[in-house]
């Protein structure tokens, strides 16, 4: 059922009204069972929290696309018009053959991993609806559908389409795996839609951790470092004085973020705090 909550977080529909998307998930997360009160309020406001963001995006993009004249997004590289599709090399693919775009080659256009719209024409009352679908490959355009698929093969229909780009679905999909690691049972929240054990599930002192709040978050700390007063000298050794205090911060604190741009020594640090 965890499995089955998360799948149908993602597959929310762009033009879902915000306020339904954002009740849905609190309902849908609050109806399932979990391993305790804890991680189901977890779950579920944050949850809401991401479906309301990510869905008030979507509205606002899709008013803009609505709105906004066809040759100013082509200019902006976010649309894409006179599309004919062909079809592609791998099962729901479909290969972008002919189209028109912007003719800057600074503009970004349509990367891979973005979310983009398939619509007749650039109208909204093509019988399909709006077709979501991500950018598989760049060069050559090649799009794969989401959940939404048409009634026949989109190659085959007559005249031309438009291709839009959406909301970021990327980083809220990642939003909603990374709960949903953290919330489910041990037995679902490490397996994938096919029951394959999935290697990213966090240790379970670092569950506790994020999950804890207020008195718990507190006696969770004590409890861990009870045995630790000070850094051990052989930890600390070749390590400057910011990731020192890092390593400090790390014996008193159920929780600490440690970053930095490359090469300031994250990794280390990481290392050394665990050795402790």
């Amino acid at each position: 059922p965890h499995s089955n909550l998360r799948d149908a977080l993602l597959a929310m529909p762009v033009e879902t009204a915000p306020r339904e998307g954002a009740d849905f998930a609190e309902v849908a997360s609050r109806i399932t069972e979990w391993d305790s009160r804890q991680h189901c309020l977890y779950f579920a406001t944050r949850a809401r929290q991401a479906a309301l963001e990510f869905l008030g995006e979507c509205a606002d993009v899709l008013e803009q696309i609505r709105r906004q004249p066809p040759e100013r997004r082509i200019q902006a590289g976010l649309t894409v018009v006179d599309v004919t599709f062909v079809k592609g090399e791998k099962p729901g693919e479909i290969r972008v053959d002919k189209f028109v775009s912007s003719s800057d080659g600074e503009r970004r256009g349509l990367a891979k991993g973005d979310s983009v719209g398939v619509s007749s024409d650039g109208t909204w009352d093509w019988p399909p609806g709006l077709l979501e679908a991500e950018v598989a490959m760049e060069k050559p355009l090649v799009l794969k559908f989401s959940s939404k698929q048409p009634p026949q093969p989109i190659w085959q229909e007559r005249g031309r389409f438009r291709i839009d780009k959406l909301a970021n679905r990327q980083q809220y999909s990642r939003i909603v795996f990374s709960l949903h690691l953290l919330s489910a049972p041990n037995m679902q929240g490490g397996k994938n839609e096919k029951g394959r054990k999935v290697k990213m599930r966090p240790s379970p002192l670092v569950i506790e951790a994020v999950l804890a709040s207020g008195d718990e978050a507190k006696r969770a700390a004590e409890s861990r470092v009870a045995a630790l007063s000070r850094v051990d000298g052989r930890a600390a050794q070749d390590m400057n004085e910011s990731q020192v205090r890092a390593l400090e911060a790390s014996i008193s604190r159920c929780l600490v973020l440690v970053q930095g741009p490359p090469g300031t020594g994250k990794t280390t640090v990481a290392v050394r705090i665990l050795q402790q």
